[in-house]
């Protein structure tokens, strides 16, 4: 998910909740992330709630860092949690730039029949993200922001690609706070599909979980609110809930039919120090 930068009082938080390693189960990708206009620098930590992996209903815990270094106009570097990109353009509007994402993996579920399947390992995507913002009016909290990015597996773990396109808007609330809203969808290729939906004949005798074969496919439509608060000039914090919907083949796993849910929350909250 993206969004953009912003000034402190004028309601601007990153607010990042993302899965970690320090969790009994990995879960593949899942973090709430709105990067805000016009803050050049910042760093944080996001903290909260999410499921054990894609298709869990499972509540795992986890905190983050995340930071933004800027350089010129526009040109900047982000971190958020397993996410990060680097944009190149000194464009007031565009964004563009190589990104990359460390999809966790999955194990040690606390669903039997899930952990009896093959641990995932987390994998390494690079990619490229591309997105475009624009001002509603002369408040710096009322914009909107277009974005698209792919990353391909470059470690092996699961070998493909996954395509994500979303948009969000940013709407002022009182004096200083600002409400954040975003729809999203990704996209995964057979190979990520598989890896991580799929059944195999071996791992059904494991498991017990009838075969089953992932095609690739739109894997998800996500809703994500975000309210953000300034402290003072320098600190700001936020909470955010984001709602996603498994679809098709992926909704349709035994991994998530039987005991999972294709109804995935991540809950969180953020605080960051601008600088």
């Amino acid at each position: 998910m993206i969004f953009s930068k912003r000034r402190p009082l004028s309601g601007a938080i990153l607010l990042a909740v993302a899965l970690t390693q320090t969790a009994p189960a990995c879960a593949e990708s899942s973090f709430v992330t709105f990067r805000l206009p016009h803050v050049p620098n910042y760093v944080g930590f996001g903290a909260g709630a999410y499921p054990q992996y894609v298709g869990s209903s499972d509540i795992a815990y986890g905190a983050v860092p995340f930071a933004r270094v800027s350089w010129g106009d526009h040109r900047y570097l982000e971190i958020d949690g397993n996410y990060a990109d680097l944009n190149l353009l000194d464009d007031p509007n565009w964004r563009f730039g190589p990104a990359g994402l460390l999809r966790l993996g999955r194990r040690h579920a606390d669903n039997d029949a899930v952990d009896a399947l093959p641990d995932i390992d987390p994998a390494l995507e690079l990619g490229l993200f591309a997105g475009y913002q624009f001002a509603a009016s002369s408040d710096p909290r009322d914009r909107w922001w277009l974005g698209a990015d792919v990353t391909q597996d470059v470690t092996s773990a699961h070998g493909g690609y996954v395509a994500s396109v979303s948009v969000h808007r940013w709407l002022p609330v009182r004096r200083y706070a600002a409400l954040g809203l975003s729809l999203g969808a990704d996209y995964g290729s057979s190979d990520y599909e598989n890896t991580f939906f799929s059944i195999t004949p071996e791992a059904s005798r494991d498991s017990g979980l009838p075969v089953y074969e992932a095609a690739a496919g739109l894997r998800d439509l996500e809703a994500t609110v975000v309210f953000v608060q300034p402290l003072s000039e320098r600190w700001v914090a936020g909470l955010g809930v984001q709602y996603t919907r498994l679809l098709g083949d992926s909704a349709d796993s035994p991994i998530v039919t039987d005991g999972g849910s294709a109804n995935q929350f991540v809950y969180g909250f953020g605080l960051a120090r601008i600088f």
